[in-house]
């Protein structure tokens, strides 16, 4: 298989992308998914898919969360970085994304959208609207516990009262029959 970028830049690549989540996370305090997110919305996943050294080598993780938030028009507040004292959930994940990404050689849409069948679809249009459960729950009115025994596979999103799918649809901006599970 022929990569984007070569493999002595890949542990870099993947350093990045593990920190921009973890600086992300613990010091702007945006979500690792509405990050991702983001990214993807941004073109600058594209860019790091397609190996640009700008992307990929040239800028640290900080600097791809600003990149990014610029490039999605969002205001902010430049905060120092916060370092966790052991490497994050967040990095990891990160870090692995990147790396899979690499190996793969698919965009992170598909990873992160397409290639997981585990995630509800309720949870993949939540992901792809940049938000958390909590954010939906309060946008939406309903529970937050609820959304996650949907996401969770729990409760069965397809049993759901009425008045929860419209109320969900109307935050993701989607038909109410799109969040019912068809597997």
């Amino acid at each position: 298989m022929i990569h984007a970028y070569d493999e002595v830049l890949l542990n870099n690549a993947c350093d990045s992308l593990g920190r921009m989540l973890d600086f992300a996370e613990h010091s702007l305090h945006i979500g690792a998914d509405s990050m991702l997110s983001l990214f993807i919305a941004s073109d600058v996943a594209s860019e790091f898919e397609r190996g640009s050294i700008r992307i990929i080598a040239g800028m640290s993780g900080v600097e791809l969360v600003y990149e990014v938030l610029d490039r999605s028009g969002i205001d902010y507040e430049r905060r120092p970085q916060r370092h966790t004292i052991s490497l994050s959930d967040e990095y990891h994940r990160g870090y692995d994304l990147a790396r899979l990404q690499w190996e793969k050689g698919i965009s992170f849409e598909c990873l992160l959208y397409d290639e997981d069948l585990s995630q509800t679809e309720l949870k993949k249009l939540r992901i792809k609207n940049g938000l958390s459960q909590r954010q939906l729950a309060k946008a939406s009115g309903v529970p937050l516990r609820t959304i996650q025994q949907y996401e969770q596979r729990q409760k069965d999103i397809n049993k759901a009262r009425a008045e929860y799918l419209i109320m969900l649809s109307s935050v993701l901006n989607c038909d109410p029959s799109l969040l019912l599970q068809r597997d």
